[in-house]
């Protein structure tokens, strides 16, 4: 499962800062849009969390896009085909490839392979007047693979699967893989090239255009206001028909009450709302009037993650059961959440065909908690009311942003363990510090979120491979869970490989690396002004065809 912008999930990890002086008048060539967070880059390559790709698939245009449909259409490639090819490859590059299994010392001999072939566009143009071609694709590829770029959100895609990437010419970009992998062309969608004639000349990681990216899509970036707002203008000279709005600004409010009170202002032409937000304003005049609602279930779900490393609190899987008994998740998603929230038990989307209804969520159950830990060998041995074991009471730290959400989640578990002598003591850190804890493994436990790929392959998150520089953050490995995954991965009957990823299901669901919380369902409200608007179930609306390109205002 590709975390998609995982960003990079960060629907608990958000930064704070204030609203600046803004305008509610009516601006019929303008788009405001609430950000929540502050990105730490606009390099398509090295970002890594979801507000980044709210302005990225503004600026940039990838191979291929997704259609109202989910399905994948062209963008700067025009067509794509599968073809099997022999390739003669270097034993250098052979022994790279550890499931290929080549020794350095036999005879090389050509290798059959799946290549896949995009074929672009001539008429795509960097904002800076420079033609877009094959080779920024491949200069693109190669510093994602470079562990220095920090893209483990997007290394997983194609480590061990793509043997390597060309431009025989201008117009065409060729990828090579090992095997067949059923993902394969979804996983090139939201993969932005960059200009490789800025970025040769540039410190890669440091490059001034980190923050100021030269793009190839339909705006163009005018100006980034530290936590504040970033302004993006049409650009003019775009390939394809232009968006109805000569500006795009996004203002930058971290702070969920601060962001509210810009919404009641007239702040943002539409506003994802908090459950309790929406119960709060719904019947309010200036609501009624001024705003309709749509709802859809989000592609992504909300989990609290368990570091299971060897010596860790949460080595034992009894424990990390104890856990999720111990979170009253059923009562979150009604009382607090509205019912704006369905409880999952495993990390796929709730309508996914990959998602195993079957499976229950584990109940909210103190007493069982409290046996699961005493089967653990957590007791309280010196009758001071904290479990311990070996000399070592039971405290953890758990991670967590700014978000009042996840605040009342982490509430929630943290009196409940208490009544059974279990203390959590939450952390709250900004994005860029709570982002370092993960990729480090320096932490207890996390309360976050993912943003996930259309394709539900699990890779990135769960295999062992991906736990020293990937994002399996909680050091989980499982050799049989590891086999299913790799077999998913080239099963092309969808009816297999559902049944590959409900034992994939099944397996976490009893081990619990991670306890799963929901699947968000999302309201949005819209300015009545705002028309031409389409949801897509399971789509952000940044992240289709035609999306934003049809919509408008006109006066009320």
């Amino acid at each position: 499962m590709k975390p998609k912008f995982p960003l990079i999930a960060a629907a608990f990890a958000m930064l704070l800062s204030g609203c600046g002086d803004t305008s509610a008048a009516f601006d019929p060539n303008t788009l405001f849009i609430w950000l929540p967070s502050n990105p730490t880059t606009l390099n398509p390559v090295t970002s890594s969390d979801l507000y980044a790709s709210y302005v990225e698939y503004r600026v940039f245009d990838a191979l291929i896009e997704l259609n109202s449909n989910m399905m994948p259409v062209p963008c700067v490639a025009k067509s794509w085909e599968w073809t099997r090819e022999n390739v003669v490859v270097t034993n250098h590059v052979l022994s790279t490839n550890k499931e290929m299994e080549i020794k350095t010392n036999i005879q090389i001999k050509p290798v059959n392979m799946y290549v896949l072939t995009f074929h672009l566009r001539d008429d795509v143009y960097w904002h800076d007047g420079v033609k877009n071609t094959a080779h920024d694709f491949v200069y693109m590829f190669n510093q994602i693979m470079k562990p220095e770029s920090l893209a483990q959100n997007k290394i997983p895609l194609f480590e061990n699967l793509v043997l390597k990437v060309e431009a025989p010419d201008d117009y065409t970009f060729k990828a090579y893989y090992l095997r067949l992998h059923v993902p394969a062309i979804g996983n090139w969608e939201g993969i932005f090239p960059i200009p490789k004639h800025i970025y040769e000349n540039e410190d890669f990681m440091s490059s001034p255009y980190n923050r100021a990216p030269v793009g190839n899509g339909e705006f163009y970036m005018k100006e980034w206001k530290q936590a504040t707002s970033i302004t993006l203008v049409k650009n003019t000279n775009y390939w394809r028909e232009q968006i109805k709005f000569d500006r795009i600004v996004y203002r930058i409010i971290s702070d969920d009450n601060a962001a509210l009170a810009a919404f009641k202002k007239g702040l943002f032409d539409y506003k994802t709302m908090r459950p309790e937000e929406y119960e709060n304003e719904k019947d309010k005049e200036y609501f009624k009037n001024g705003y309709y609602i749509q709802k859809t279930l989000l592609r992504n779900f909300w989990h609290i993650t368990w570091n299971c490393k060897k010596g860790s609190l949460f080595e034992d899987k009894l424990v990390r059961q104890a856990m999720t008994c111990a979170l009253d998740r059923y009562s979150l998603a009604t009382n607090y959440f509205h019912n704006q929230m369905i409880v999952i038990s495993g990390p796929f989307v709730y309508n996914s065909w990959a998602y195993d209804k079957s499976i229950a969520p584990l109940p909210y159950d103190l007493m069982k908690s409290k046996e699961l830990l005493a089967k653990a060998g957590w007791t309280d041995s010196d009758g001071n009311g904290i479990l311990d074991k070996d000399g070592r009471e039971f405290r953890f730290e758990i991670l967590l942003g700014q978000s009042l959400s996840g605040q009342a989640i982490v509430q929630n578990l943290k009196e409940n363990l208490a009544k059974i002598g279990v203390i959590a003591e939450p952390r709250v850190l900004e994005w860029s510090a709570f982002d370092a804890r993960l990729k480090e493994h320096s932490f207890d436990a996390a309360s976050f979120a993912w943003s996930t790929d259309i394709d539900p392959d699990p890779f990135d998150l769960w295999h062992s491979s991906q736990i020293k520089n990937g994002i399996n953050y909680c050091n989980y490995s499982n050799p049989e869970l590891d086999k299913l995954i790799e077999m998913g991965r080239v099963e092309l009957d969808q009816k297999k490989r559902a049944k590959i990823y409900h034992k994939v299901h099944q397996i976490l669901a009893e081990d619990q690396p991670m306890t799963v919380l929901f699947d968000p369902i999302a309201t949005t409200a819209y300015k009545k002004e705002l028309k031409g608007v389409v949801v897509v179930q399971g789509l952000y609306l940044h992240e289709y065809y035609a999306g934003l390109l049809k919509w408008y205002k006109t006066e009320k």
